[in-house]
């Protein structure tokens, strides 16, 4: 996992003309970053699908959108070297003047296509976002914006690098990668027997072919080993050791405080012209037991999220040390 790194870009825009998103804002924001990429990249668009084009493996709009590798375990089919982190507030109607902010985290070679991503999200400025909305011409249109800013930033550190201004001509490189040795500080900082999961989007895992609805330890950590274990492969050229050994030896945790609820939601894929659910639990979980083993997968995971439409904002969760409180005499 050495060679296995993070760099998470902030997006700042202020909205031009009414933009209303759904529950779902990050499949939105995925949604129309994917159109923006397609009509302003793609040069084949006779192929039905990425998976039918000859220059699928060298387009950046395959390796960002619909990444498809003849020797992935899924069919070609490999995770998205990328997650959005949506907004989280509830607020799903913006107005003109207000700001809409949301970062994407590229992992590893992906680094290489952050200029196609960036005139990708300076695209949006014309293709629009969300819903179309009523005119007063009488037609419907989707709401627009404007990017203010780009920025690398570094979750843990607190750290920021402008990018890209409004009006700039030129894009800077990002220099704040999220590292293995920034995982092993954060490591060090979470170490203990106790450990909260707050699960800040509707993370939905399966297990067995079946919709787990509690934030068990085993399957979120197994959905979140095989997740990284793909991304690890496919886009750093590194394997873990044994991933099965990984998953026994934390057999031993537990849940000792459940505070998550269920969210119901619903997508909808212009692709496959049907809506697909997407909820999942939200809200805090904490666990005690023995988190070595885990802890390094469970940071990474801050990072790539876990569990089902990752990509598109869900299974974002974040790490905090459990306290245990001294009775007072």
């Amino acid at each position: 996992m050495r060679s296995f790194t993070a760099h998470r870009l902030e997006i700042t825009a202020t909205v031009a003309t009414p933009i209303a998103l759904n529950d779902h804002q990050g499949s939105a924001l995925r949604g129309a970053l994917f159109h923006a990429l397609y009509d302003r990249f793609c040069v084949n668009k006779a192929a039905r699908e990425c998976a039918e084009c000859p220059l699928v493996q060298r387009c950046p709009v395959a390796t960002l959108m619909a990444t498809w590798r003849p020797d992935g375990e899924r069919g070609g089919n490999v995770p998205r070297p990328y997650t959005i982190e949506p907004p989280l507030h509830a607020r799903h109607i913006y107005q003109p003047g207000d700001t809409l902010r949301w970062s994407i985290t590229l992992f590893a070679d992906a680094l290489t296509l952050i200029p196609y991503l960036i005139l990708g999200v300076q695209a949006l400025e014309d293709e629009g976002l969300g819903k179309a909305l009523p005119q007063s011409n009488g037609r419907w249109q989707r709401g627009h914006l404007v990017v203010e800013e780009i920025a690398a930033v570094h979750p843990w550190r607190n750290q920021r690098q402008l990018l890209y201004r409004r009006g700039a001509r030129v894009v800077a490189q990002p220099a704040l990668p999220i590292t293995a040795d920034d995982v092993a500080e954060r490591v060090a900082a979470l170490r203990g027997d106790r450990l909260q999961v707050e699960f800040l989007t509707p993370t939905r895992l399966i297990e067995n072919k079946r919709l787990v609805h509690r934030p068990f330890f085993r399957p979120l950590f197994q959905r979140l080993v095989e997740r990284i274990s793909a991304l690890s492969r496919h886009f750093a050229s590194a394997s873990l050791d044994d991933p099965k050994a990984l998953l026994s030896s934390c057999l031993d945790v537990r849940v000792i405080d459940d505070r998550t609820t269920w969210v119901e939601l619903q997508s909808y894929s212009t692709r496959q012209q049907r809506a697909t659910p997407t909820g999942g639990f939200v809200g805090s979980v904490s666990f005690a037991g023995d988190f070595e083993p885990a802890l390094p997968f469970l940071v990474w995971g801050e990072l790539t999220h876990v569990g089902k439409d990752a990509v598109k904002g869900n299974g974002w969760f974040t790490l905090r040390p459990e306290v245990v409180k001294k009775a007072t005499l």
